[in-house]
């Protein structure tokens, strides 16, 4: 069976270069809010009946925190 939607060019998650430091942070924190809800959210259900979806949702802001994360490294001043 043939693919019906190619693959794309560019990678998924791609960070806006523009970004400042500190606009790097105040879009990091509400990404870890995010991310520690859904965590509490998953850890709440019995581990037998916990659902897949929230590891995904936890993997994709995941990625999205080590894209921003990685942005913020390459932003700061070294000694």
């Amino acid at each position: 069976m043939n693919k019906r939607v190619p693959d794309s060019p560019i990678p998924y998650l791609s960070m806006i270069e523009h970004l400042t430091l500190t606009q790097v942070r105040e879009h990091a924190l509400p990404l870890m809010n995010a991310f520690t809800g859904t965590a509490e959210v998953y850890l709440s259900f019995d581990d037998d009946v916990r659902p897949a979806v929230l590891l995904d949702d936890l993997a994709i802001l995941a990625q999205l925190l080590h894209c921003l994360f990685d942005h913020a490294r390459s932003l700061e001043v070294r000694p």
